[in-house]
């Protein structure tokens, strides 16, 4: 399982000479927190140095940084409270305050928030889920820090009541809240290069934001009363829902120094100093601002975060559409996409070049249906017989031909595959085929057949007649003309032979074959009538019940005939040809091996004895041959969409594995009809 720390891009490095801006600001918001107690009656009204201690500590990783961090909190923190007239017990009460709030905030950050820059990541609180972590990491710390300053008081003498704890943590968490989101928030965009003052045209606005806050001062300042103060929320919204969060963080932030501000000297809502139940107040009253105004500006970041990943994904999805449409168009191949009602919704041009030719044109809701279509052999199909219609309820179908008859009488043969488009839920949505024009193939195919079959008559003819002259004229006694005669049959058998299986191989060529060409064949019932016209001697096994095969049964004739000929035939003398036939369904194909006990195959051999007129024994005067035979097997298996491929059997021998199309269980059975005649030939 990966760490999903590890897929993150790497995080931002803050710089080592940072530390001395972090005890800079440390010591500065110290004295200013000191500067906002009330003479002897306990705790500063706020602590923002809280917020930067607990940053000093988290932004660098490191055992060196955290001690030197850790080494200038509680110093700066316990020599600044007695220089400003704090007791030694308050002095220890904040520097165990000021070390045990950063330690724990920094080590929940890291095992709650990873993503946050100094936790391990790369983001700030510009997430509502982290937002509301940190928030949750901030109370528990700054809780954590007053147990501990009020446990430090109790050391010293002095006793703590639950209103000091109050006010001590009220103070801590505003201070942190408002300091450590506002600097974070500020350190992040520095770090990653992200703008943190609006647009320009968006200053105009802004500048009404702080004027607005401004006349709120005032108006409280005027008024002295505290309902007035909440008109400070309708700022900090506004500010919120149209800047980006650091701004908004920052306006608070301003707010919180001009509220204290105004307390310090005396003005504002409050009538003298100010009591625990008033400072409990007024850090709520910020605490409250300030997790709104997050709130809203995170998640208004994350929304404008989600519009911009879906406008580039959008961009993108454009750009690949783009794309498959220029790969679409420059096919050679016609593509045609169809609905769930066999209605024609997308073309390209190759596919459009084609389908003009026919009666039904390019028309807007042309259907499959439209489109005169018959078979390879002139039947008519009907249109719930077209690939297009049955790949929306079968799925894949072909590659297999179809002809379209054309206006003028003309045909054009395709070669179409077809395959079903499905919605998310597996609901059939249409099809999309593909067309290939293969009319000129076709017709070379059988010109090339038409004239194999005529060259090997008209030769076989000749032939058969000089075999017939030979034979008569071996009655002679003269020795040297009967040796004569012997090579003269020899020679005339061969070539026999040869014409044989070249007419085979030329019948075998073409492409894949189509549905239309193939029956269900029992292998087993196939071998057994091959076997019955092999040499007696040979010995051929095996299972009683072989796997039905989908072929073209005159090719998986020919297929049997040459493998297993060629098993009784390379042999060593004297020794009884064995053949073991094996089959297996694996998927929507059967694997067949045919395995001997022949004189095998050299190794560097194998991968040559499928080409044509290759010999393996060519040099061996024992075994005669054309080197056509695994030619034709190659072409019949590689036609019926299989591989073939000859390694060595265990003991000795050959094996040929090879694979066929299985059939389909519905679908009926023929016998294979073998030819002998063939057979002795072969």
């Amino acid at each position: 399982m990966h760490d999903e720390r590890a897929l993150r891009p790497s995080a931002p490095v803050v710089p080592a000479w940072t530390f001395w801006c972090f005890a800079a600001a440390y010591v500065v918001l110290v004295v200013v927190g000191r500067s906002t107690a009330v003479a002897d009656r306990g705790p500063a009204l706020v602590w923002p140095a809280a917020g930067v201690g607990a940053l000093w500590l988290l932004v660098r990783p490191g055992a060196g940084w955290a001690t030197a961090a850790m080494a200038g909190i509680g110093l700066s923190s316990a020599v600044l409270h007695l220089l400003t007239g704090a007791s030694p017990g308050m002095a220890a009460a904040g520097t165990t305050a000021a070390l045990a709030q950063p330690v724990v905030a920094v080590a929940a950050l890291r095992r709650w928030c990873p993503s946050l820059l100094g936790a391990g990541g790369d983001r700030t609180i510009a997430d509502p889920a982290v937002l509301a972590r940190v928030v949750v990491v901030v109370a528990g710390s700054t809780l954590a820090g007053a147990l501990a300053a009020a446990a430090a008081l109790t050391v010293a003498g002095e006793t703590p009541t639950a209103v000091f704890v109050a006010v001590w943590w009220g103070r801590n968490l505003a201070g942190m809240l408002l300091v450590a989101t506002a600097g974070h928030l500020l350190l992040h965009a520095v770090l990653t290069g992200r703008r943190v003052l609006p647009p320009r045209r968006r200053l105009p606005e802004l500048g009404l934001v702080v004027l607005a806050a401004v006349a709120a001062f005032g108006m409280i300042d005027l008024d002295g009363g505290q309902p007035l103060a909440f008109l400070l929320i309708g700022t900090s919204v506004w500010c919120a829902l149209r800047f980006p969060t650091v701004v908004a963080a920052a306006q608070v932030l301003l707010t919180g120094v001009l509220a204290f501000g105004l307390v310090a000297l005396g003005r504002g809502p409050l009538d003298g100093p100010p009591s625990d139940l008033d400072a409990l107040t007024m850090q709520a009253f910020l605490v409250t601002l300030l997790t709104i105004s997050l709130a809203i500006g995170s998640s208004r970041d994350q929304r404008d975060a989600v519009l911009a990943e879906l406008e580039t994904a959008r961009r993108e999805e454009g750009r690949r559409a783009q794309f498959l449409e220029t790969v679409n168009d420059v096919m050679a191949e016609g593509m045609v996409v169809l609905d769930a009602d066999a209605r024609v919704v997308r073309t390209n041009s190759a596919a459009r070049e084609i389908l003009d030719l026919t009666p039904a044109g390019t028309r807007d809701g042309v259907q499959a249906a439209d489109y005169v279509v018959t078979a390879p052999d002139g039947r008519v199909l009907d249109p719930s017989e077209h690939p297009s219609v049955r790949a929306i309820s079968e799925g894949r179908v072909g590659p297999e031909d179809i002809v379209l008859q054309l206006e003028d009488g003309t045909r054009r043969t395709l070669s179409v595959t077809a395959d079903r488009l499905a919605t998310e839920d597996g609901a059939a949505a249409g099809s999309v085929v593909v067309y290939r024009d293969v009319t000129d193939e076709r017709r070379q195919a059988d010109q090339l057949a038409e004239f194999a079959a005529t060259a090997a008559h008209d030769l076989r003819n000749p032939l058969t007649a000089l075999r017939g002259w030979i034979e008569m004229a071996a009655e002679t006694d003269d020795p040297v003309a009967l040796a004569g005669l012997d090579r003269a049959r020899v020679a005339a058998l061969r070539m026999q032979e040869l014409i044989t299986d070249l007419l085979h191989q030329a019948s075998a060529e073409g492409g894949l074959l189509s549905a239309a060409d193939l029956e269900a064949v029992p292998l087993d019932l196939a071998v057994d009538d091959v076997v019955q016209y092999l040499t007696d001697v040979a010995v051929v096994t095996h299972a009683d019940e072989l796997p039905v095969v989908s072929v073209h049964p005159e090719m998986l004739r020919q297929l049997l005939t040459n493998l297993l000929g060629n098993a009784v035939k390379y042999v060593e003398p004297g020794v009884r040809p064995e053949v073991v036939v094996s089959a297996r369904r694996v998927g929507d194909r059967v694997a067949v091996e045919v395995r001997d006990n022949g004189i095998g195959i050299p190794e560097d051999e194998r991968s040559l004895v499928f080409e044509r007129l290759h010999r393996a024994h060519a040099t061996d005067a024992r075994y005669d041959g054309t080197g056509l035979g695994l030619a034709i097997c190659k072409t019949v298996v590689v036609r019926h969409g299989g591989h073939i491929e000859c390694r060595p059997a265990p003991g000795g021998g050959t094996v040929f594995a090879f694979d066929l199309p299985a059939a389909v269980p519905d679908v009926p059975t023929v016998a294979p009809q073998v030819g002998g005649a063939d057979l002795e030939e072969a």
